[in-house]
C-alpha cells in the first residue's frame, strides 16, 4: 500500500478528490480539449452506473456535464494494456449512453459524450501526446458519423511537438515533474491540501484495509479448501473460488466494475478472462 502523504496526482482515490474543485476541473478539462466551457456541474458525488443488477457497475472517476448538456469521464489509467483500456472505452460509452437516456425518450435527446483516458505510459506505438477518436466513413474519411461520442487518449510519455505547452506541463506533472506553470501550481497546491484532509486519509485507509483484509481472506481460504482436497487441483480450485469472494467483495462494497476489482487486488491481467467467466 501506498502511504497516504506519498499520492500524487496519478492515483485515482487523490485524482478524484482534486478534481472535486469545480474551477480546476473545468480548467483542465479545457486545456485538454482545447476549447472553453462555460461552467460544470456534478450531477453526482460519485457516479456509478448500474445498468441491471447482473451486470457489471462502473464507478466513474470523474463525470461532469456543462451548460450545453456535454458529458465528460475523465479517468487517470497507470496499468498498461490497451487492449483492454480501449474496449473499457466501448464499455463506458455504451453505459453512459444508455443512463442519459430515459425511457420513451428519442435517440436525438442522448447528449455529447467525452470518455477522456489519461495515461502515464506510452500508448499505441506513437509518439504522441494525445489521440483523440470520432467515427468517420471507411470509404470517405471526410464524412464524419456525428454521433456525439469522442474518445481521447492522452500520454505522458509523448515526445512529438503536437500540443499546446499548457497541457504539456500538466502532462509532465502527472508524470512526476515539478510544476511548470501558474495552474499546474494551483493543483499541486490542491494537491497538497488533499493530504491534510483527515477525512480523506481515513477513507483512504479504510479502503486499503479492506483491500488487504479480502486478500488475507482469499489466501486463507484457498490454503484451508486446498488441504482438505489434499491435491493440487483441490489448492487451485480453493485459491480461484477464494479469489472470486475476493473480487465480489470489493466490487460489492466499492461500487467497482469487476476489472476495476481485480486490480485493486492485484490480479494478473492474463487471469482477467478466467475470473470473469464465473462472475
Amino acid at each position: 500500500m501506498i502511504r497516504y502523504e506519498d499520492l500524487t496526482i496519478c492515483d485515482n482515490f487523490l485524482f478524484q478528490k482534486v478534481m472535486k474543485n469545480k474551477r480546476l476541473c473545468k480548467r483542465t478539462l479545457e486545456l485538454l480539449l482545447g476549447i472553453r466551457i462555460r461552467y460544470i456541474k456534478y450531477p453526482e458525488e460519485e457516479k456509478v452506473i448500474n445498468v441491471r443488477i447482473d451486470s457489471k457497475s462502473v464507478r466513474l472517476d470523474v463525470y461532469v456535464d456543462d451548460a450545453d448538456g456535454t458529458v465528460y469521464n475523465l479517468e487517470m489509467q497507470t496499468v498498461k494494456d490497451m487492449e483492454e483500456l480501449v474496449r473499457r472505452t466501448r464499455y463506458y460509452h455504451s453505459l453512459i449512453d444508455i443512463d442519459l437516456l430515459e425511457k420513451g425518450q428519442d435517440y436525438s435527446a442522448l447528449n455529447n459524450v467525452y470518455v477522456i483516458f489519461i495515461c502515464n505510459f506510452g500508448i499505441f506505438s506513437g509518439d504522441l501526446h494525445k489521440y483523440t477518436f470520432v467515427k468517420t466513413c471507411m470509404e470517405n474519411p471526410s464524412l464524419m458519423l456525428g454521433d456525439g461520442t469522442v474518445t481521447m487518449f492522452l500520454s505522458t510519455k509523448g515526445t512529438a511537438n503536437d500540443i499546446p505547452l499548457p497541457l504539456k506541463h500538466f502532462l509532465d506533472y502527472v508524470d512526476g515533474q515539478p510544476p511548470a506553470d501558474d495552474f499546474i501550481r494551483e493543483i499541486d497546491n490542491e494537491v497538497m491540501m488533499a493530504k491534510r484532509r483527515e477525512d480523506w486519509r481515513r477513507e483512504y485507509m479504510t479502503l486499503n484495509i479492506l483491500i488487504a483484509r479480502e486478500k488475507k481472506k482469499s489466501e486463507e481460504q484457498g490454503r484451508v479448501i486446498g488441504r482438505n482436497e489434499g491435491i493440487a487441483i483441490g489448492r487451485t480450485e480453493g485459491l480461484a473460488e477464494a479469489t472470486m469472494n475476493s473480487i465480489r467483495a470489493v466490487m460489492q462494497s466499492l461500487n467497482y466494475s469487476a476489472e476495476k476489482a481485480m486490480e485493486t487486488l492485484n490480479i494478473p491481467k492474463s487471469e482477467y478472462g478466467r475470473y470473469m467467466q464465473l462472475l
